[in-house]
């Protein structure tokens, strides 16, 4: 069922592009309304500034930047940037491998699954799952 929802979510990015949808805030729209009843979602498709500490995230978002990185008891987490047309939000996978983090796409799109919470003052994204999208 993944494959079949990551065909789904590759087609619908390139029928944007052939529509002529070349900014990524007119991309993110036009999937978000495509994928109504095909794919999970963010409550009411919410943008990453709309988002509150303790709500659930099952969303795409543009991958901005990334970093593997080492805790202090030696195990590796993912550190990103995830995008919308609205913002940026700074994301953490926790007990991440290098094959989870070679497969997140710098610069391409990312089926994520977390949570949000706020970590010293400033609201960051806890990922869970997540899954390369095109």
């Amino acid at each position: 069922s993944h494959n079949i929802l990551l065909g789904l979510v590759s087609a619908r990015i390139v029928q944007a592009g052939s529509l002529g949808y070349t900014r990524w805030r007119d991309i993110f729209q036009f999937f978000n309304r495509a994928r109504a009843d095909t794919t999970p979602r963010m409550s009411d498709r919410r943008t990453i500034t709309e988002l509150t500490s303790g709500e659930a995230v099952d969303a795409v978002f543009l991958v901005r930047d990334k970093d593997l990185r080492t805790t202090r008891s030696g195990d590796l987490y993912v550190v990103t940037t995830l995008a919308d047309c609205s913002g940026t939000i700074s994301a953490r996978m926790w007990k991440a491998s290098e094959a989870i983090y070679n497969g997140i796409p710098s610069g391409g799109f990312l089926h994520v699954h977390g949570r949000v919470e706020e970590y010293r003052g400033t609201l960051q994204m806890v990922i869970e799952g997540c899954k390369p999208v095109g």
